[in-house]
């Protein structure tokens, strides 16, 4: 005779998988009866952020979709050639359109409308938002224009800044080294010969060993040395 302990081990028949189911469906509309309201409540605020996400996407294309038809009779004015009604497009677009990559482009363009009539000081202040965020779409290009403009201006020390900001943001490639030697120039203009330097020397190291880059990065690296050793 078995003992207890034994019988008490004897495998249970498995449960077949479609009564499980049925089994789970049938506790879940129980418990949905019995909670009605709390059901019905979830569905109307689940329905409701759908209904705003949708609604949203939706408006937010038919911006994207205003903006860049707007942006393109823009350009059409300032290929006209008349300054004064391509400037005041623009700021008009800007103020209408800031948050959209058209009105990125507007601000690079006024920029360049700003500093080709003599006016850098005047390009510094468009190109800001664009410089603070470096990650969004043109930043980078905005932050780079804008380093221009702050040593056009004559704010040299601002210029070098904010391309180390874009060097050091960047990802490699032309855009980090581009920032770099811009920067290292504006050191030796400045005769900080020990800072432009390290910069070529960053530059050096970026560069592909045997190449044009690297052998006139390597000449600019040494002349910066000495030059800072002869101070």
């Amino acid at each position: 005779m078995a003992s207890p302990s034994a019988a008490s081990r004897r495998p249970r028949p498995a449960v077949d998988p479609e009564d499980m189911l049925l089994l789970r469906a049938a506790e879940w509309t129980a418990w949905a009866r019995r909670n009605a309201r709390l059901v019905i409540g979830v569905t109307v605020i689940a329905l409701a952020l759908l209904g705003g996400l949708l609604y949203y996407r939706i408006m937010q294309g038919q911006r994207a979709e205003k903006a860049a038809t707007e942006f393109a009779a823009v350009q059409a004015t300032g290929a006209s050639g008349n300054v004064a009604l391509a400037q005041r497009d623009l700021e008009r677009f800007i103020s209408r359109h800031g948050a959209t990559t058209e009105a990125s482009e507007a601000r690079i363009a006024l920029a360049q409308l700003h500093m080709n009539r003599g006016e850098p000081q005047r390009a510094i202040p468009v190109l800001q938002p664009l410089a603070r965020d470096i990650g969004r779409t043109l930043g980078p290009q905005g932050a780079m224009l804008m380093g221009a403009a702050q040593a056009e201006a004559g704010d040299r020390a601002a210029a070098i800044a904010t391309y180390l900001r874009v060097a050091d943001a960047s990802a490699p490639g032309f855009l980090r080294d581009e920032a770099l030697r811009n920067a290292a120039m504006l050191r030796e203009q400045a005769g900080e010969y020990r800072e432009a330097a390290e910069l070529y020397g960053r530059l050096v190291q970026n560069s592909e060993a045997g190449s044009f880059e690297r052998t006139f990065y390597e000449m600019r690296l040494a002349e910066a040395e000495g030059r800072a050793r002869g101070r």
